[in-house]
């Protein structure tokens, strides 16, 4: 009985450790194949507003979802490093709050997935809170630093190319703004008259104003003003003022 057991391991081993191999391998691939269910929380929920109108005044709520996809578990192992995505697009806005189904197309998977799918949103319908954006032409404001050289005064008032700026965001936030905050100007190294490029303050503006043009020109010019002591009257031998 022995005898037998040890000829059977012994002989054509190799064939036989080739065929063990082979079933592995079979049932590897088996494995790979065979759908499975996997699901991801807290996907966040990425929205695209095309309407120039509006844009998201807030977060939508929920902010994340849990998705449920159906497929092979090698093409699932690959999601764990390229998990799936949710982009809601909206064309049009109709209202500031809005509550809208998230349908399974919405879901982006990679591309090199051919036979994983969606299976299942929760929650499935998220809301969404916009706020209007206008636009205004506005002044720009000019801020200066540094003294002028000794001998030279600035004329007033300072002219500015452009003179105004276009200015898009939020309507509260515009509601606050009645000039456009500019880049100080430094005077310390001017001498004569001359154009000084300069940029928006943006971090005066509140989040979300855009404007443009980013550049304006601020045109300063100079005269020389009389830095000698006034003369003393003129005066008689008797020391009176004539």
């Amino acid at each position: 009985m022995v005898g037998r057991l040890i000829r059977f391991f012994t002989e054509n081993w190799t064939l036989k450790l080739a065929a063990v191999a082979l079933a592995i391998l079979l049932w590897l691939a088996v494995e790979a194949n065979t759908p499975r269910r996997q699901r991801f929380g807290e996907v966040p929920v990425e929205v695209e507003v095309q309407d120039p109108d509006y844009r998201l005044a807030r977060d939508p709520e929920p902010p994340t979802v849990s998705v449920t996809v159906v497929g092979p578990q090698g093409e699932l192992l690959s999601l764990a490093g390229d998990p799936p995505r949710i982009v809601v697009p909206v064309d049009r806005v109709t209202d500031i709050v809005e509550s809208q189904v998230v349908p399974l197309q919405w879901v982006r998977l990679p591309r090199d997935l051919r036979e994983t799918r969606v299976e299942a949103i929760r929650p499935d319908t998220i809301r969404l809170y916009y706020e209007r954006l206008v636009s205004r032409s506005l002044p720009v404001r000019v801020a200066l630093e540094g003294r002028l050289p000794e001998g030279l005064t600035l004329v007033r008032p300072i002219a500015t190319n452009p003179v105004r700026v276009e200015v898009s965001g939020p309507a509260r936030a515009l509601e606050l703004l009645d000039s456009v905050p500019l880049l100080p100007v430094d005077l310390s190294g001017l001498r004569s008259n001359t154009n000084v490029p300069t940029s928006v303050d943006s971090t005066a503006l509140a989040p979300g104003v855009r404007f443009t043009p980013r550049e304006v020109n601020v045109v300063l010019r100079v005269e020389q003003v009389d830095t000698l002591p006034p003369l003393p009257p003129d005066t008689t031998d008797d020391g009176s003022t004539s």
